[in-house]
């Protein structure tokens, strides 16, 4: 019984994932991202959305309509964009805010191949590492 626990206990420990471990080696994280899908993420329509994570885990980014800026180690801080008199589509506006809500909640980031995944809760924004030539 205390080597089946052990093993749960294990299998839990490898399975997370905090953005402390991000903010210990955050190379594959850096760069350009290009929001390419969204998993049980309402109104995501793809549109010219992107992020940039700098080396500090600080981030900028672009949700179709306006700019926004944050951190990915306290998702606390992430700033929502200053509203302008620059007017959106209704898509748009819906998109900006499902992206901003789901960075604004506890996240936990992971790069596979030249994917960046961003997921709260049940909810994932995929990214495909932009092509800077």
């Amino acid at each position: 019984m205390k080597s089946g626990f052990l093993i749960l206990l294990l299998l839990v420990l490898t399975g997370c994932f905090t953005n402390q471990q991000i903010a210990d080696q955050p190379a594959p994280y850096q760069g350009d991202w290009t929001l390419m899908d969204a998993v049980h993420i309402p109104g995501i329509t793809m549109r010219d959305a992107s992020i940039h994570i700098a080396t500090d885990m600080s981030i900028s980014g672009f949700t179709g309509c306006h700019l926004f800026t944050g951190n990915l180690n306290k998702p606390e801080a992430l700033t929502v964009p200053m509203q302008h008199d620059l007017m959106c589509l209704p898509e748009i506006e819906q998109q900006e805010a499902s992206i901003l809500s789901v960075l604004s909640q506890p996240t936990r980031i992971k790069v596979v191949d030249d994917t960046l995944i961003i997921k709260a809760s049940d909810q994932q924004l995929i990214f495909e590492k932009a092509d800077i030539s």
